[in-house]
């Protein structure tokens, strides 16, 4: 009877010391966590998996005819695409929005997450971006990332003037030079008088 209590005992003593560990362990996890060290770890391992290498090649960009903000927000007739390649060989795409008061450059994936490249609320907005070209797309780290129709959204309060450079050319004057003429003076002819002598007839 003795020894079963001791080993009752003993057991009961090493399930403490067990729970003790676990408690302890958890805490230790807690703290880590609240520490703000387990995040930025496991954030670092997604980011690492989530990389895409550029490629050279994408289909071109499109800007939206209708606006998803529509009527408040209508598409912008100032919005540009130009395409250039880094060292790296990669295809990027720069991108310019420009409206009135509020302004939006964004776009749709086909995941529904979508992404927003700027936006802004003034008199006159420039909103300017980039887009990368992965293998999946622009701007995309998976297929269901890539944007729908490869179209974006440039939507505006306000359509801003398409600015005109007026190019100023200098005045020339072109002096004609007086033409002084000169009077000619006709000398007077004078008539001499002829006289005619009488002629005397001899008595």
């Amino acid at each position: 009877m003795k020894q079963a209590y001791e080993n009752t005992g003993f057991q009961k003593k090493m399930l403490n010391r067990a729970l003790l560990c676990l408690v302890v362990a958890l805490t230790c996890i807690t703290a880590f966590d609240i520490g703000g060290t387990r995040q930025p770890i496991r954030e670092l391992l997604r980011s690492k998996h989530r990389q895409t290498e550029c490629v050279s090649t994408c289909s071109p960009l499109v800007a939206a005819t209708e606006s998803p903000y529509a009527p408040d927000l209508i598409p912008s007739d100032q919005f540009y695409i130009s395409y250039t390649t880094s060292e790296a060989g990669c295809m990027i795409a720069d991108i310019t929005c420009v409206g009135g008061g509020l302004s939006i450059l964004d776009y749709e994936t086909y995941d529904g997450v979508g992404g927003t490249i700027g936006y802004d609320n003034q008199d006159v907005n420039v909103i300017e971006g980039q887009l990368p070209c992965y293998k999946d797309g622009w701007g995309a780290t998976s297929d269901m990332g890539a944007i729908i129709d490869n179209t974006l959204n440039c939507a505006v309060q306000e359509q801003i003037p398409t600015t005109t450079t007026v190019t100023t050319t200098p005045s020339t004057t072109t002096t004609t030079p007086e033409v002084t003429t000169t009077e000619v003076t006709t000398p007077e002819i004078t008539t001499a008088e002829v006289t005619t002598p009488e002629a005397t007839t001899p008595e």
